[in-house]
């Protein structure tokens, strides 16, 4: 999977993904609080929140970024990956709606 702490492309993100398929699924994409994923942004890698009191605690790197959760690793991947399987000309375009569309709705796409 790429380096934690940094900014990735979305396009990275997803060739890391399709590269790797399910073996690394701990991490966490965040970003700015928008309310789909563009291919032309960046994201930032980290660690999963801590549960601290009921509360979710950020990584140090993603608090002094101040930004947001957005997926989780394991949803990532298994959306990348049915995605791959369903179509696998898939474009990048493809990628991002199956991923807005899952995360809008908690439901995977039909390609």
């Amino acid at each position: 999977m790429l380096a934690r702490d940094q900014y990735h492309s979305l396009a990275e993100l997803i060739d890391a993904v399709k590269a790797s398929g399910t073996q690394d699924d701990n991490f966490c994409v965040y970003g700015e609080d928008r309310d789909a994923l563009e291919i032309s942004a960046r994201y930032f890698i980290a660690g999963y929140p801590e549960v601290i009191d009921d509360k979710e605690i950020y990584p140090p790197s993603v608090r002094r970024e101040s930004l947001s959760y957005l997926y989780s690793g394991e949803s990532f991947v298994d959306v990348v990956m049915l995605a791959q399987k369903q179509k696998p000309d898939a474009t990048y375009a493809d990628y991002v709606k199956a991923l807005n569309h899952y995360q809008d709705n908690d439901d995977f796409l039909d390609l």
